[in-house]
């Protein structure tokens, strides 16, 4: 039987090496974004940041780094576009989050509010 590999593909040791790098510049990418005030910085500063960062990590090389940012700038105009495509969709989903979000805040303070009562109940006894 023939080993019918893509060419295209790189092999399975790189392959997972390229996959970890990937995983970790989004990794660095979200931590970047959620430490940096909204507004204040771009998806690009941000991958720019985690492809050096993965640079300096020294597990890939700077044609590798390059490759994998290429890739993840793809994906997410890919999920932007999406987005635009299916946006009623993306907006029922997003209602749904926040809905739930709000219901959990909610909580939140209605436990604290009891808790409040509670203590000032036994503060005044």
């Amino acid at each position: 039987m023939k080993n019918r590999t893509n060419p295209h593909r790189p092999p399975a040791a790189r392959h997972r090496r390229l996959l970890r790098a990937y995983n970790q510049m989004i990794r660095d990418m979200e931590s970047i974004l959620m430490q940096t005030e909204q507004g204040y910085l771009s998806l690009q500063v941000a991958l720019e940041t985690a492809r050096g960062r993965a640079l300096q990590s020294g597990q890939i090389s700077r044609e590798e780094a390059d490759e994998i940012a290429r890739c993840i700038k793809n994906d997410v105009n890919d999920v932007a576009d999406m987005m635009m495509e299916s946006g009623e969709e993306c907006y029922e989903w997003l209602s749904l989050d926040i809905a739930m979000i709000e219901h959990r805040v909610l909580s939140y303070y209605l436990a604290t509010a009891r808790l409040t009562r509670r203590l000032l109940r036994g503060f005044s006894r």
